[in-house]
């Protein structure tokens, strides 16, 4: 009888310090989520998953982010009509994404005949939306903007020039 309950002692000791083992992994997995949110949150497949925790527990994460989804409409490169040695960058982009994203970096590059860079500029978004506009908001699905950007010409040895968007 005795050796009968020693076994029952172990046994209801070994299972508390499995569940115990067991609900500590689970709160350092749950901690390592939490801080590092915004990397995983980049994760498709981990999104809805943090998304839910974070409603859970109040915490933030960042916008969705592909850039892929943000299309050029409209683009135009020409001389300043009031400054010298200025160009005028006109151009307009989408949202296609079905989600917010943030607003992206615009970049601009001019290169020579054989393709070699010889300038180039990125933009903030704080750089070319009005100063009125909310960036935490992002960008809405289908939202269209539109930016005018004075550069300095980059001269004759610029023949064509590149948009992206980072």
């Amino acid at each position: 009888l005795l050796e009968h309950e020693y076994h029952e002692g172990v046994s209801r000791a070994a299972w508390g310090a499995i569940a115990a083992s067991l609900l500590l992994i689970a709160l350092l997995v749950a901690q390592y989520g939490y801080v590092e949110r915004y990397r995983l949150a980049a994760v498709p497949q981990l999104r809805p998953v943090l998304e839910f925790g974070c409603r859970q527990l109040g915490c933030d994460l960042p916008l969705r982010r592909d850039i892929t989804q943000v299309e050029i409409l409209e683009r135009e490169v020409r001389d300043h009509p009031n400054v010298d040695d200025a160009l005028l960058i006109n151009v307009s982009f989408v949202n296609q994404a079905g989600f917010v994203q943030p607003y992206p970096v615009f970049a601009v590059s001019f290169s020579d005949v054989s393709g070699t860079p010889v300038a180039a500029r990125r933009f903030r978004a704080d750089e070319y939306l009005p100063h009125n506009r909310d960036l935490a908001k992002g960008m809405q699905a289908g939202e269209r903007a539109q930016q005018m950007l004075e550069v300095v010409d980059p001269g004759e040895r610029a023949v064509s020039f590149q948009f992206d968007f980072l």
